[in-house]
């Protein structure tokens, strides 16, 4: 799932650009996006150079830009196959707009005054409209996962009716040593995993993960476990600090990282029990014809993956990443390493 919505937009007033990219940002924030605007005032790098740096989801263009005109750069976009949304905007009224691509033989436009509140109603039905077609692949990703899991669940069925067959000698037998096979083979893959973490009970930390053997909750546990430790370290500090300045640095550092703590105490929930949740859920429509997803907990009260849902998850998504690359921050702060081995998560 894409928590960047990035926007390619060409406009030479970079105040109006602020403003306007500021109102379209809030909403995005609202559906659980974080806007990732470039803005070029004119094409003089080249439209090749442009659409090389970034996967864009939108392009908005003014007509009037110093130097050329924004329909000279769409025709260039188009010329390199690039079909995505665009929608060109001026100071003039929509129908001159449409006779001036008209007449260049532009397809595949939207096209709106300058005018603010028409020129963000018509940017923020586009953005509802490329949110859905991520949302569509998204459902079929989860639609596949839910197959996969039906297809096992049918596996588990024929070997429960092949188990539960009426009893006869020649058929118990063969039951009993298919069912030993199988234990033995579990056994097996047991063994062999253990034999992996006992030669790695020596090695290292790359080592380990590059085994595969951890699992999402066995990474959540070790960064909380870290977490933990550092916070015992303060506290011994704190313990043994004299100065005043001294006392307020340690503070300082154990607020910090209590906060991020408590954060990454929900990824559990928030995070990998959603995952686990969303690989067995199954697609259904309401009476209004809208597709949306459903699961059950264990209990059998439902969970519907609807919209607002999938807003939810996307603001989750996007506050685990923040919050895990502030946890990086303070795990590796030296000031001479911060920017070479801090990576942003996307």
């Amino acid at each position: 799932m894409k928590i960047k919505y990035r926007i390619l937009w060409f406009e030479d007033n970079k105040s109006w650009f602020e403003t306007a990219s500021r109102n379209i940002s809030d909403f995005l924030d609202d559906n659980g996006f974080e806007l990732e605007a470039t803005r070029y005032d004119n094409a003089h790098q080249g439209i090749k150079y442009i659409l090389s740096n970034c996967d864009y989801d939108l392009i908005l263009m003014d007509l009037n830009l110093n130097g050329t005109h924004g329909d000279k750069i769409i025709e260039d976009i188009r010329n390199e196959d690039l079909f995505t949304e665009i929608i060109f905007y001026s100071q003039s009224d929509v129908q001159t707009i449409r006779a001036t691509i008209r007449d260049k033989g532009i397809d595949g436009l939207y096209c709106t005054s300058r005018n603010t509140d028409e020129f963000e109603d018509k940017v923020t039905k586009i953005i509802r409209n490329t949110i859905k077609k991520v949302q569509d692949v998204n459902n079929m990703r989860g639609l596949v996962i839910a197959q996969t899991i039906d297809l096992e669940n049918k596996i588990k069925e024929m070997l429960q009716k092949y188990f539960a067959l009426e009893s006869g000698s020649t058929l118990d037998d063969r039951r009993m040593e298919l069912y030993n096979n199988i234990c033995v083979k579990k056994k097996e893959q047991i063994e062999r995993e253990k034999l992996i973490i006992e030669t790695l009970t020596t090695g290292n930390i790359d080592s380990l993960l590059e085994s595969n053997l951890l699992t999402s909750n066995n990474l959540y546990h070790a960064l909380q476990s870290i977490l933990k430790n550092d916070l015992k370290i303060i506290n011994l500090k704190l313990d043994t600090v004299v100065t005043s300045e001294e006392k307020e640095l340690w503070e300082s550092k154990k607020l910090s990282i209590t906060s991020l703590k408590e954060h990454l105490n929900r990824y559990d929930i928030e995070i990998i029990k959603l995952r686990n949740t969303l690989a067995h859920v199954t697609e259904k429509v309401n009476e209004s014809g809208v597709p949306y997803l459903e699961s059950r907990h264990n209990n059998g009260t439902s969970i519907i993956f609807d919209n607002a849902t999938y807003i939810e998850i996307r603001k989750n998504l996007r506050s685990h990443t923040e919050n895990l690359n502030s946890i990086y921050y303070n795990m590796f702060s030296d000031a001479s390493t911060k920017e070479q081995a801090a990576p942003t998560i996307e």
